[in-house]
């Protein structure tokens, strides 16, 4: 028994060592600021901040990044460090700094000028190891594989549960996150919307329209709505289109034509994403951006619960990525990112009631699981169960050029080794022939000279013959 209790006592003491070690990876530095103290350090990112001028941050362990959190607009800063300045152009609401790549290396003190002023929520500083939750925010894609085209933030966990933990994540292709709606009166929700995508594996940074968050039961009504902000349904389309052409995605997602439980701003993103594939590829179309972007025919366009060309999607696969959760377990995780949603009725529809679903394919209504193929250059699906089926990555089809490139590289290379074999072989035999008449032709000459000593030899009678056939038979033994 007492072996029993000092096991027992042993494992609880090494487990209680191990949260330490764990939580110090999770942690921030203790930075200390010439002003705003309490309000940036203390790890409540729902209150702003106005912060301008000059702060002094400084910290006994050397500071290796910073990451800033605005609440509603980015600004560009001055960091500076050891007598050197540096201008910083802060592109995301969740601003990633390395500090040792501004000044090369680490630094105890920084003085950081936010000039006329901006909005804060936090200000962290880290030593070396980022803990998960640091959102270090890629630039938008060049050229994307996937264009997710989502509505609100939150329904690119919703309605479209699975799709980027697969995608983003799991495969790490190139995935693109456009909202339609931006929520400019509720910046929190911005915050949502990018601790959610990180959470899913979106790495990055998404692109929100200008359009604002409006509510009806009708794309019509929507529409008007829109109109009456002074938004027209050529600026809807037009913008719809530039994302074709900006991202040139290879696939693209879209809402379901009825939006889903009939919201109208789900339609109008349908139905004006239905408009713009079918026109991106034109350049005498919105020929604004056809000019800066050129055209895109987008290969593969997906609508969410789309009836025609019916596809069926399974997140309830393990990922790897994820250690072993599933995208749908993964996307629940992203949606408890929404922290001002989960009042709503979407909380009873991706969980239960009482938490009774724990996989995708029970949700029935709206079912994340279910979409269309609405229009493809590549051909109509066969297996129906993968985005890409008939469709190359980027990745894979710079591979395939590659080996491609390859290829053609060394079918030159053996085209030039057997030209320059064919020419040696040439040039042996040109000369093998040219030794061979040389030959002869010193043979026809001594002939003709031997010829000629014989005949002037007959002429001085028979010894001398004699000695000149001697001498002649001499001459060809020894040859």
């Amino acid at each position: 028994m007492k072996k029993i209790v000092l096991l027992l006592s042993v494992l609880c003491f090494s487990f209680l060592l191990a949260i330490p070690a764990f939580a110090a990876e999770e942690e921030s530095l203790p930075l200390t600021l010439s002003a705003y103290q309490k309000n940036l350090t203390d790890e409540n990112e729902k209150g702003k901040v106005n912060v301008k001028g000059q702060v002094t941050v400084s910290c006994e362990t050397p500071i290796d990044s910073l990451y800033l959190i605005f609440y509603d607009k980015t600004a560009e800063l001055k960091i500076t460090a050891g007598g050197e300045e540096r201008l910083v152009s802060a592109s995301f609401l969740r601003q990633y700094i390395s500090i040792s790549e501004l000044f090369g290396g680490a630094q105890t003190q920084l003085v950081i000028d936010f000039g006329e002023g901006v909005g804060l929520t936090e200000l962290y500083g880290f030593g070396g190891v980022l803990p998960s939750w640091v959102q270090v925010w890629k630039a938008p894609c060049e050229n994307a594989d996937l264009c997710l085209m989502t509505t609100h933030a939150d329904d690119e966990q919703l309605f479209f549960a699975g799709v980027l933990p697969t995608y983003a994540g799991e495969r790490d292709l190139e995935v693109q996150v456009i909202y339609f709606t931006d929520h400019a009166g509720e910046p929190l929700r911005r915050h949502e919307l990018l601790r959610g995508l990180w959470t899913v594996g979106v790495d990055h940074y998404p692109v929100i329209s200008p359009f604002p968050d409006l509510y009806s039961k009708s794309g019509e009504v929507a529409e008007n709505q829109l109109k009456a902000k002074g938004y027209s349904h050529e600026d809807i389309v037009g913008f719809q289109v530039e994302m074709l052409r900006r991202f040139k995605p290879l696939v693209v997602v879209g809402h379901d034509p009825l939006g889903e439980y009939g919201h109208g701003q789900h339609i109008v993103n349908s139905a004006t994403l239905q408009e713009a594939v079918a026109v991106a590829g034109d350049s005498s179309a919105y020929t604004e951006s056809a000019e800066i972007y050129g055209t895109w025919d987008v290969p593969k366009t997906y609508l969410h619960l789309w009836k025609e060309n019916p596809i069926t999607m399974n997140w309830d696969i393990p990922l790897e990525h994820f250690g072993g959760k599933t995208a749908f377990q993964v996307t629940k995780e992203g949606f408890l990112c929404h922290d001002s949603q989960q009042y709503t009725w979407f909380r009873r529809w991706l969980n239960g009631n009482n938490g009774e679903i724990t996989r995708a394919d029970q949700i029935k209504t709206y079912s994340p699981c279910s979409y269309g193929l609405f229009r493809s250059l590549v051909g109509e699906d066969v297996e129906k169960n993968d985005f890409f089926e008939n469709q190359l990555t980027y990745a894979q089809i710079r591979q395939k050029e590659e080996e491609e490139r390859l290829r053609l590289e060394e079918e030159e290379r053996l085209r030039l080794e057997e030209e320059r074999r064919k020419e040696e072989e040439k040039k042996r035999i040109e000369a093998s022939l040219k030794s061979k008449q040389a030959a002869e032709l010193k043979r026809d000459e001594e002939e003709k000279a031997d010829g000629l000593f014989l005949a002037v030899a007959a002429g001085g009678g028979t010894v001398i013959l004699l000695a000149a056939a001697s001498m002649l038979f001499l001459r060809k033994r020894k040859k």
